[in-house]
């Protein structure tokens, strides 16, 4: 998560002036493209890179990637990466309140990776606007839910399989390897950066 909080800023460039009425997003369209590129997919990095494609979505800048990540280890502490460690794509698109960016990632790890797949970029939202459309979708209530003066971080635990999609009350994974068919959403807003993001297990 972290990293593509990191990727998505770096992606979506500087800070827009002080925020107004006019320049918030509305959260519904937010989730809307996340739902269409990221949850209807389920965090399929190909799938999402197709859609977003076929929609005009556009090839970021080059230099736009930073060169390193910061990705969250087993000791709790975030330690920079390269990004070339990773598998990693992006668009962009501009909308009526800036530039919004699909980042799509494959995790290498333990139990065998991790896809992620994320939209987000630098505007304001109505956090309990967003909060209510991830529920809806998800079919369920997040199993984090925490807000500071200056942070809000939303998250749902998922699985996915024959059965299609079902909302859970844990984390799955929260272990090493993940549960199978584990799946998580969350959405993380820091001043006026907002990313919402499935990561899941492949298969």
């Amino acid at each position: 998560m972290l990293g593509l909080v990191a990727l998505v800023a770096g992606v979506a460039g500087a800070a827009p002036p002080a925020p107004s009425a006019a320049d918030v997003l509305a959260a519904n369209a937010l989730v809307a493209s996340f739902v269409k590129y990221c949850g209807d997919t389920d965090g399929d990095p190909d799938k999402a890179l197709a859609a977003a494609d076929a929609d005009g979505w556009q090839t970021p800048p080059a230099g736009a990637m930073p060169p390193t990540i910061p990705v969250m280890g087993a000791d709790g502490v975030a330690h920079m990466t390269p990004a070339s460690a990773f598998k990693l794509e992006s668009r962009v698109r501009t909308s009526g309140a800036g530039v919004l960016v699909l980042v799509l990632s494959d995790v290498p790890s333990s139990g065998g990776g991790l896809h992620s797949c994320s939209v987000g970029g630098r505007f304001n939202v109505d956090t309990g606007a967003l909060r209510d459309d991830l529920q809806r979708w998800a079919g369920g209530a997040p199993i984090t839910d925490r807000t500071t003066p200056m942070a809000t971080f939303i998250e749902f635990g998922l699985k996915f399989g024959a059965a299609g999609r079902q909302i859970l009350d844990h984390d799955p994974m929260a272990k090493d390897p993940s549960e199978p068919g584990a799946a998580t959403v969350a959405a993380n807003v820091f001043r006026n950066m907002v990313t919402v993001t499935y990561s899941r297990t492949p298969g």
